[in-house]
């Protein structure tokens, strides 16, 4: 049986809060850890609503809105698809660039028109979608930021030299814990001074549109460490202070034996 428009209303927002709830927890991802399973959880929200919208039987004043507000949902659902696949290569990092992504998606300026159409028609119903906005995050800081700035009142050296093609932060860790964490630039070096005695573990991200809200990479994020750690050491004699200083490179060199390997993104240290 044909529905009455309020019952319609009703029903529209059953089976379009559920998405909106998943995409504004976009918004809770931190960092890559854990992104996939939100933007999933957005695609099926979206299936489901789909699903529901198809079963209803819509009055006939908004027949033609209805059909084209299914329609485009399932091309946001593709969409949402497309997004996952982009984070389970790395190409997508954060929940601010996810949202961006959806955001300049086809799908979404569909699905916004189809909404804004069906919305006068139906007194009383405002559809909460939380369509985010078609904008990444531009917080690229500075060559030589210090992301975490940790103790540094020894007396040694790291120079990092980084000749990739992204940018990267460098976290000294120790005993799990990260110590300090700096922002050098593709094609720049930094040296870090002060470094406490102590063996450090050196970890690397590498990627772009660097979000400062997560301090994370949002886009094409690889997750590494080198294999061997870094011992500093400050010896004192009666005439003098020697202290270790060291140099790394991010980037394959000729001649170099310092070896990397790839780490699960919630290995690194925060």
């Amino acid at each position: 049986m044909t529905m009455s428009v309020q019952e319609y209303g009703s029903a529209l927002a059953g089976a379009i809060g559920p998405l909106d709830a998943a995409l504004r927890g976009l918004n809770g991802a931190g960092g890559y850890t854990g992104l996939a399973d939100r933007v999933r959880a957005a695609e099926r929200a979206a299936e489901q609503g789909v699903v529901k919208l198809r079963g209803l039987a819509a009055p006939q004043e908004v027949s033609a809105e209805h059909g084209r507000l299914v329609a485009a949902l399932q091309g946001f659902r593709r969409d949402l698809g497309g997004v996952r696949d982009q984070v389970e290569a790395r190409k997508v990092c954060t929940g601010s660039v996810a949202r961006a992504e959806v955001g300049g998606a086809g799908g979404a300026a569909e699905l916004r028109r189809a909404v804004e159409a069906l919305e006068p028609k139906v007194p009383g119903w405002r559809a909460a979608l939380g369509l985010p906005p078609d904008r990444r995050p531009n917080d690229r800081p500075a060559n030589g930021t210090f992301i975490r700035s940790g103790d540094r009142g020894g007396r040694g050296t790291l120079t990092i030299d980084n000749g990739g093609s992204h940018d990267a932060v460098i976290t000294l860790a120790r005993s799990g814990r990260a110590a300090t964490s700096v922002y050098v630039r593709e094609g720049d070096d930094f040296t870090v001074r002060g470094v406490p005695d102590g063996r450090y573990s050196i970890y690397f991200t590498t990627g772009g549109d660097w979000d400062r809200r997560v301090r994370a990479f949002g886009g094409d994020c690889a997750f590494r460490r080198f294999d061997d750690d870094m011992g500093f050491k400050t010896v004192r004699t009666a005439t003098q202070i020697r202290w270790s200083t060291w140099k790394i490179t991010l980037q394959p060199v000729v001649g170099g034996t310092a070896s990397t390997s790839d780490v699960d993104p919630g290995g690194v240290p925060g």
